[in-house]
């Protein structure tokens, strides 16, 4: 099990997709540290406070409002942990090593859920690394012309809280990636798919059964992450806990996991 398990994840990680992804934060990550300590150099932290986020510490994470800069870098991070994900799993079939893989590990159960395994738990550490460099990034403009106040005790649970979530999500998000990628049999079906269910089944759930709406992957992700209700329409919320929608994306997680390790099983894999 080690074995395959650490087979996997240097396969993950020697994916060039992956690490163009990991690039691309990083470049982002500089460039937003840059911006924010010109733009705080040259109008001060009032001017930072109020137009800027990232020069008062503060404004990472707002847990009143459920935002921040964090907030908008997780929803990134998530789209990066799905691309990711599915790249890692659906470069398997176009390349035509999942078969070699088979040759060495035919428990093909032991090999679906390790390698789901592993995209998420890479997905989830990478999220929390390029979240602290993010941070750090922005901490000498912070410390030379913005402001730490208000970060005391309560704030900072706020935001590794906050932190850890996001990295669950991300997590979720390269399980679900790499799942799809796995019944697709390549990166672009899972693309595709999550496309078409987040831009319009969605959608048009939302607008046709509202009473559904507790229930779908953006809601539950919003509360799961914010912990704050979600306004279904004016004057009604949808309040389930953190834990609910937590447990709900869990299981939307599991059960497709469950379809994509299911078919891995009963397919004809040399067949394509």
């Amino acid at each position: 099990m080690m074995r395959l398990v650490g087979v996997e994840i240097r396969r993950a990680l020697s994916r060039r997709l992956v690490r163009a992804l990991i690039v691309i934060a990083l470049i982002a990550t500089a460039l937003t540290a840059v911006l924010v300590y010109r733009d705080a150099a040259a109008h001060g932290v009032k001017r930072a406070s109020e137009d800027v986020q990232g020069a008062v510490l503060t404004d990472l994470w707002r847990a009143h409002r459920g935002s921040g800069t964090l907030s908008i870098t997780t929803v990134f991070l998530a789209i990066g942990g799905l691309i990711g994900g599915a790249s890692v799993i659906g470069a398997e079939w176009r390349a035509g090593t999942m078969a070699t893989l088979l040759t060495w590990e035919p428990r093909r159960v032991r090999v679906a859920v390790v390698k789901l395994a592993v995209v998420g738990s890479l997905a989830a550490v990478i999220h929390v690394l390029l979240q602290a460099v993010f941070a750090g990034a922005l901490l000498p403009t912070i410390l030379t012309k913005g402001t730490t106040a208000g970060a005391d005790a309560v704030w900072w649970r706020g935001a590794v809280g906050a932190v850890a979530r996001g990295a669950a999500i991300t997590g979720m998000a390269a399980t679900l990636g790499g799942a799809i990628a796995m019944i697709g049999r390549n990166t672009s079906a899972t693309l595709g798919a999550a496309f078409a269910y987040v831009m319009i089944l969605e959608q048009l759930l939302r607008a046709w059964r509202p009473e559904f709406r507790p229930w779908l992957l953006g809601e539950n992700v919003a509360v799961f992450f914010t912990g704050l209700p979600v306004r279904q329409d004016p004057g009604t919320l949808i309040t389930r806990s953190v834990a609910a929608s937590g447990l709900t994306l869990l299981l939307y997680a599991v059960v497709v996991s469950a379809v994509a390790t299911l078919l891995l099983k009963r397919s004809d894999v040399t067949g394509g």
